[in-house]
């Protein structure tokens, strides 16, 4: 019997996905131990700590950078990289670090987080400026990242601001802060890359991207999600991102209440290349209420014909069903902020349903009779359509 090709054994090696498959894998023949290793090797998180520091989930950067030293075309094998900034208390060692970076060179994905995402309980957010941020950054200006994912670092400057928008295509900005201090630069950022963001719980980074020196830096996104804050009620787009922005999310953390003076976004600055509203009541909005809805006015007021879909994404907890899904009048107010539109868009309602498969099928139906009797003139246009939807599957940055 002739044996299987090459290419076939990767293809197999590339479904398997739990780590000691792929270890036996790599033992069990010659011609599975580079896809093995490969698959293992793709994505590695490691920490800023010594061995006996490091969280469960990661792996010190000083064991990695020993195996990389003894195994060099393993590091040519990772594509996602996470950091981990942990609160070690001995003096680290630098030129190690420096060393394991300088071994990867095919990063396409990186994530820098404080630790507090793992959900470990830490609180405190890593403060950028110490002795491993000049090396971080200049890693990160090597690589040709596609995307870039920052949690949890407080005191960013604004030049190394600027450095992530020019180093990657996807840029993710979430609980960071930006010192405020106002820096000057010589040059314009002519070779800013992004052009998905996602801002989550971090108005000051929003701040500078409305200064005039940071405007080009927005220039060239298409696709944006922010989350409306508290600390940041309401997000003024400049003329340049008004004018190029296709994609928008929106999401509501709190109950919309406190926008209903504020509303998230400047009525004043119409998106005309807008063809995607997004949507997003958290777990904490599940029951929508009518001044919730408000808020939507504005927000429909600044779209323009271009306006192809709106998108509501709806979650449905274990207890609302013991209550309601809206409250009385809210299909009515949603009914009427779709007047604001200059266009006749699609209406694309998501759920969360949570429990067995018929019950969210049974959901389902009920969601969407509700919605069909409050929105009779979108559903006799064919505009109108309900389907079942995990929040994992939401789009990312």
């Amino acid at each position: 019997m002739a044996p299987l090709a090459q290419e076939l054994l990767d293809v197999i090696v590339g479904h398997v996905h739990d780590k000691p498959t792929l270890k036996s894998c790599a033992l069990a023949s010659s011609r599975l131990h580079t896809p093995s290793q490969r698959r293992l090797f793709s994505s590695i998180r490691i920490s800023l700590a010594r061995p006996s520091y490091a969280l469960i989930t990661t792996t010190s950067y000083m064991v990695v950078n020993d195996r990389f030293l003894q195994s060099p075309r393993l590091a040519g094998y990772v594509t996602t990289l996470t950091v981990t900034f942990l609160s070690d208390p001995f003096v680290m060692d630098v030129s190690t670090f420096c060393s394991l970076l300088g071994q990867l060179k095919s990063v396409r994905y990186c994530t820098l987080d404080s630790g507090d995402t793992l959900g470990y309980g830490i609180e405190e957010s890593f403060i950028w400026g110490t002795p491993f941020s000049a090396p971080i950054l200049d890693f990160i200006r090597r690589q040709n990242l596609l995307e870039l994912n920052i949690s949890y670092i407080s005191g960013i400057p604004p030049a190394t601001l600027a450095a992530f928008f020019c180093a990657t295509q996807t840029l993710g900005l979430h609980h960071v802060t930006v010192e405020r201090t106002l820096q000057d630069f010589s040059a314009a950022f002519s070779d800013v890359k992004v052009e998905c963001l996602c801002i989550t719980e971090s108005s000051t980074a929003l701040d500078k991207l409305r200064l005039p020196q940071f405007a080009s830096l927005a220039a060239n996104v298409r696709r944006m999600w922010i989350t409306v804050d508290s600390g940041y009620p309401t997000f003024k787009f400049t003329p340049e991102m008004a004018g190029r922005l296709e994609y928008l999310r929106v999401e509501w953390p709190l109950p919309a209440v406190h926008w209903l003076n504020a509303p998230p976004i400047d009525p004043n600055e119409p998106l005309v290349a807008l063809r995607t509203l997004d949507l997003s009541y958290l777990p904490l909005n599940r029951d929508v209420e009518p001044s919730s809805v408000a808020i939507l006015e504005p927000l429909f007021s600044c779209t323009t014909a271009a306006l192809a879909e709106i998108r509501f994404s709806y979650s449905l907890g274990k207890k609302i069903f013991r209550k309601h899904y809206f409250h009385a009048g809210t299909l009515e107010a949603v009914a009427a902020a779709l007047e604001k539109c200059s266009s006749a868009p699609r209406i694309s309602w998501y759920i969360s349903v949570e429990g067995r498969s018929t019950r969210k099928e049974r959901e389902l139906v009920k969601f969407t009779m509700l919605l069909q009797a409050g929105l009779p003139h979108v559903h006799e246009q064919g505009r109108l359509s309900v389907q079942n939807r995990a929040f994992a599957d939401d789009w990312r940055p």
